[in-house]
């Protein structure tokens, strides 16, 4: 019998996700609670009045109960929302598909950024949720955190706000179209999905010029400063990134710094020339100025 192929996409992966998370939540609190029982054996002893006193203390201090409440809850609105999720086999096969192509990583940076900013379901152990995610895609379990933290580090660098205060999920969507990317965030965004191209600046600057300046001209500071510090991270990735050569690198860096500096060169003519949307327009040209510093931080060339 011939093997069926089912095609899953971003939103597939994404769910599967967020189930992932939502499991190992209850998992991991699950064993804490049997961790902190009384050691009805060593009660006797010294170190089992003090082993019975820590899990006293911690018990009291993590509330499993409020824990395993709010778990249960988020698990219950997940499951009446999907009652249909990929199994872990098709998840991995989805993942090799859908950035086989992904020469720079710059997809997969965008799909890890609607999963580290998702906030759909109350995650409890979030990191060991992510810890969990990230082993999926990266085979190692500290990355989903790491590219949380700097995305996170760059937008409050560049941003007039903190990264908590903003709607992730609308800054993704239209992020998204200025990349020129489908997103499971951006369902209104007519973009190529990840899965057909090999995504690079050059694709991102040479195929949507047009669009992500309509884009850029009509967004907000905030969304302009949160594609900034998407770019930084992507940036902050690429200079990590052992397997990329040189010149590589530097080909990739010239291309994003065009396609920043167009847009940059475009909202001098709207705020300058046009005057438009004077007081927006002021605090996403302060973002690019910010841009700026926190690069020379990220490329360490202050010394």
């Amino acid at each position: 019998m011939n093997e069926v192929l089912v095609n899953y996409n971003e939103k597939d992966l994404l769910i599967y996700f967020q189930q992932v998370r939502l499991l190992k939540a209850k998992e991991a609190n699950e064993r804490n609670v049997e961790r902190t029982k009384d050691v009805k054996e060593e009660k006797t002893t010294f170190k089992g009045a003090m082993n019975n006193f820590g899990h006293f203390f911690e018990r009291n201090f993590r509330n499993f109960d409020g824990l395993t409440k709010s778990i249960n809850e988020s698990i219950e609105k997940f499951n009446k929302k999907h009652s249909e999720v990929i199994s872990k086999e098709a998840a991995e096969s989805a993942i090799k598909i859908l950035f086989e192509k992904d020469k720079y990583g710059l997809a997969k940076l965008l799909f890890v950024a609607s999963i580290v900013l998702d906030d759909e379901y109350k995650y409890e152990y979030v990191e060991e949720g992510l810890q969990e995610v990230s082993l999926a895609l990266f085979d190692k379990k500290e990355t989903l955190s790491e590219i949380k933290k700097q995305i996170e580090e760059n937008y409050n660098a560049i941003g007039s706000k903190s990264i908590q205060s903003i709607e992730a999920n609308v800054l993704l969507a239209l992020t998204a179209a200025w990349f020129g990317i489908l997103l499971p965030f951006a369902p209104l965004v007519a973009a190529v999905p990840i899965a057909v191209v090999a995504i690079t600046q050059h694709d991102v600057l040479s195929g949507n010029k047009d669009r992500i300046k309509e884009e850029f001209k009509k967004s907000s500071s905030e969304k302009n400063a949160f594609y900034l510090a998407l770019q930084c991270t992507y940036i902050q990735r690429l200079k990590k990134n052992t397997s990329i050569k040189e010149d590589e690198f530097k080909e990739e860096l010239d291309s994003i710094l065009k396609s920043i500096n167009e847009l940059k060169s475009d909202l001098d003519y709207y705020l300058f020339v046009e005057n438009e949307s004077t007081k927006d327009n002021i605090a996403k040209n302060k973002a690019f100025h910010k841009f700026d510093e926190r690069l020379v931080k990220v490329l360490e060339l202050e010394k």
